[in-house]
């Protein structure tokens, strides 16, 4: 395999030689910059293809050809195709590309560029001038995004799980940065299923996010103030300001959040140790918490090839408190055994500092991206249990639990990447190394379960090349990175070899792209992988209740998945299919804690046997007058076999998962939009979804001062549709099933004030990416 990527690469790389560079700028009749244009030279007198690009974000296109005369042909959706002579030079400069508007039965529409499209290795959607500007702030728009889905409070691209994203090459390390940016500001988002080889490894899906290129000096000021209601009130007010002047730009962030979560569940237990022990839950969670950040970054453009800049970011929660209450009926072989209740106090409290620094520049030919960052993170975590029990005069009535925790973290990392023209495409290489030093305390006053005192070190090291050129009217990109790791385990200071280990793997990646007709068609290969987060990777013991306790597991191995995906965008559809082979899935298991407790059971992760994934996704997204309604379902299915109580056990039933937003254009500039997300029944992991899950949803938005000033209203789970009924199967030993109230009904009323508002010319896009997801 190895040889054949690397065989396969340096074929690519020895085409092309003699290639003469043809370039060039396209813009519209506003004189703004015209991308995705579709740039095809062909051959005269017989008009073949010679060669084919892309114009990029500044409308820039470029290729490579040997002959001296020809046509150079400009086509877009939106735009009347241009026809321009080639006679061999390099330079075509500016070339304007007209309108395009027809006249379909009583409805006008203007022809823009579709709302979603391929480009390389990515799925944009274009957000400037349409319907989408208005969702509200950036993760508001996400989640309205083809191929991306709600998850909780964040999203997850669909058949990938949880995607890196990137605001203007800017790596997102909390989501809240996400709130302080408009969907207003945003001009297109880039979603990639198929990471190449710049990205580490264990990165399944990238996000890209791109604002529009508005300038402004000055001061520039944006303030978003939220109040919304579940059950009770909770709210968060930001200040973006911004100092533009000249080469110069500083930026500063100040934040307050006081927020309110609950939610209420039954769950039933059944663990298969020495005797059958039935567990029947009633579990209600409140928590309440505070969180600051404040965050200065500043840039400096030394020239326009060179940029220098840094920030420094600091989070502080103060505490998360909470109380949990359960009861519980406990039967032994089907026989009431006792009645029990606790009650859990707890919470968290961290500090986290983040710094980065950056360079960008160039040296020749050569593009040079270069960050470092620094990340600190001290957490301090407290629980108290209150036990009580009834029924069983051999166990004791009642006791307390006392657990306290502290953790820190400490992060240094670096990447380098460069990127030049060569061989009739782009060439990309670097490298990354980042270091993590993690220690834990965990300390039981009471003795019931071990105290321990673990630490972790973690070097990474990265190689990667990756290599792009147009083949004929296939766009092809190849790349292949190295990754080594050595991780260290120790406990009380001394250091476990069985627990410690090092790894080298190598993680190709391919991917063709071409147009037939008006579709373009993309398919792609590559491979990934998960590795545990450090949290997982302890023996530390957590206390749950008398007859289950948690931990992880220093054992674990990482999971590696290979991946196939193709793709067709026509208009305004988009089809997607996808293999996945997962081998060492991590997944939650159960066994008895110790040869001395009967019936207490261990929860932890494992790794389980390999198994198949097929996805299917289908994204409608027409416009009719006032009404621009959009419709995004996937389906999946998997051949994955669970270890139970029982024996093995097939989940293999499929489920669908989707989105239908409604966008309307009302009088009076007010914007309307309803929809539904929904989630059936079928099997994900080792999980068994019982019942249909849906969340009805609402907004109505109103601007004012030419937009300076929004209002915006939303509603969520309008109708506390979106509980859920599962069954996990947790091993040999456990299973669980849950039935999880629908508690995600909410109002909440954003204002937004924006004063002199542009594009930030922060640059750094961070570096030890996959460590930070992983602590």
């Amino acid at each position: 395999m190895k040889k054949m990527i690397f065989a396969l690469m340096a074929l690519v790389l020895t085409a092309g030689l003699k290639a003469q560079t043809v370039e060039g700028k396209l813009v519209n009749e506003q004189n703004e910059a015209v991308e995705f244009a579709n740039v095809v030279l062909l051959s005269l007198p017989d008009s073949t293809f010679v060669q084919g690009a892309v114009s990029d974000a500044q409308g820039m296109f470029r290729m490579n050809t040997t002959i001296k005369q020809g046509l150079l042909r400009v086509s877009s959706i939106g735009y009347t195709t241009l026809y321009k002579g080639f006679t061999g030079e390099g330079n075509m400069g500016t070339l304007t590309l007209a309108s395009d508007t027809q006249l379909l039965g009583e409805v006008t529409v203007k022809s823009e560029l579709p709302k979603t499209q391929l480009k390389a290795d990515a799925m944009v959607t274009n957000v400037q001038n349409s319907v989408l500007e208005k969702a509200g702030t950036a993760n508001d728009l996400l989640r309205r995004i083809p191929g991306l889905a709600r998850s909780g409070e964040g999203i997850e691209v669909l058949g990938r799980g949880k995607p890196e994203i990137y605001i203007n090459g800017r790596k997102v390390l909390d989501e809240s940065m996400l709130d302080q940016l408009s969907s207003e500001n945003v001009k297109n988002v880039e979603v990639i299923t198929n990471p190449g080889a710049r990205y580490a490894a264990d990165v399944k899906a990238v996000v890209r996010i791109r604002t529009k290129a508005i300038k402004g000096e000055g001061l520039s000021i944006d303030n978003r103030a939220v109040v919304g209601y579940n059950k009770k009130w909770d709210g968060l007010d930001q200040l973006n300001l911004t100092y533009k002047k000249n080469k110069v730009e500083l930026l500063g962030t100040l934040s307050y959040e006081n927020s309110y979560y609950w939610r209420e569940y039954e769950a039933q237990q059944n663990t298969y140790l020495t005797d059958n022990w039935r567990e029947d839950m009633n579990f209600s969670n409140n928590r309440r918490w505070q969180r600051y950040y404040g965050e200065l970054s500043a840039n400096f453009l030394l020239s326009p090839d060179h940029t220098i800049g840094g920030k420094y970011r600091y989070t502080h929660r103060p505490d998360y408190d909470g109380d949990t209450y359960n009861t519980a009926r406990m039967y032994q072989n089907g026989n009431l055994f006792e009645n029990m209740s606790l009650h859990t106090q707890g919470g968290n409290r961290y500090n986290r500092h983040l710094g980065n620094i950056y360079y960008l520049g160039k040296a020749g030919k050569w593009e040079i991206d270069f960050n470092a960052d620094l990340l600190i993170l001290n957490t301090h975590d407290h629980q108290n249990t209150l036990e009580q029990t009834v029924g069983n005069e051999q166990v004791s009535t009642d006791r307390t639990v006392t657990i306290r925790s502290r953790e820190k973290s400490n992060l240094y990392a670096t990447k380098l990447t460069l990127t030049r023209e060569a061989l009739g495409g782009e060439l990309s290489l670097g490298g990354e190394y980042s270091y993590v030093k993690r220690t834990a305390l965990n300390n039981n006053a009471e003795g019931i379960i071990p105290n321990s005192d673990t630490k972790v070190k973690e070097n990474d090291a990265a190689l990667f090349v990756e290599f792009s050129r147009p083949i004929g009217k296939v766009m092809m990109q190849a790349g292949l990175r190295y990754e080594h790791v050595n991780f260290d385990y120790y406990e009380a200071g001394i250091h476990q070899d069985a627990q410690s280990k090092t790894y080298d793997n190598l993680f190709p990646s391919l991917m063709f792209m071409t147009q037939i007709g008006k579709a373009q068609v993309m398919i792609g290969y590559s491979a990934d992988i998960t590795r545990p987060n450090f949290s997982v990777l302890s023996n530390t013991v957590k206390y749950v209740d008398r007859y289950t306790y948690e931990g992880g597991n220093p054992f674990l191995r990482p999971n590696i998945n290979h991946s196939i995906i193709g793709r067709v965008s026509y208009k305004w559809l988009t089809m997607q299919l996808g293999y996945q082979r997962v081998l060492d899935a991590i997944f939650d298991t159960s066994w008895q804690y110790d040869s001395e407790s009967a019936n207490i059971a261990y929860t932890t992760k494992t790794n389980a046997r390999n198994y198949n994934q097929f996805m299917a996704m289908v994204n409608l997204a027409p416009s009719f007058g006032i009404w621009s309604p959009q419709l995004n379902l996937m389906a999946m299915k998997q051949d994955y076999k669970a270890d139970t109580p029982n024996g093995l056990l097939k989940l293999d039933k499929p489920m669908l998962q989707g989105s239908l937003n409604n966008s309307f254009k009302l009088p009076a500039g007010f914007l309307l939009t309803a929809g539904v997300d929904f989630m059936s029944k079928g099997n994900a992991e080792t999980m068994e979804m019982r019942k249909w899950a849906w969340n009805v949803n609402a907004s109505l938005r109103k601007g004012f001062l030419n937009d300076k000033l929004t209002f915006l209203l939303q509603a969520d789970d309008i109708f506390k549709t979106n509980g859920r009924e599962m069954m996990g199967y947790m091993g040999q030993v456990r299973t669980m099933w849950m039935n999880d109230h629908a508690n995600g009904q909410k109002i909440t009323l954003t204002i937004r004030y924006r004063f002199n508002t542009g594009k930030t010319k922060y640059k750094g896009t961070g570096a030890g990416d996959a460590a930070k997801q992983r602590l």
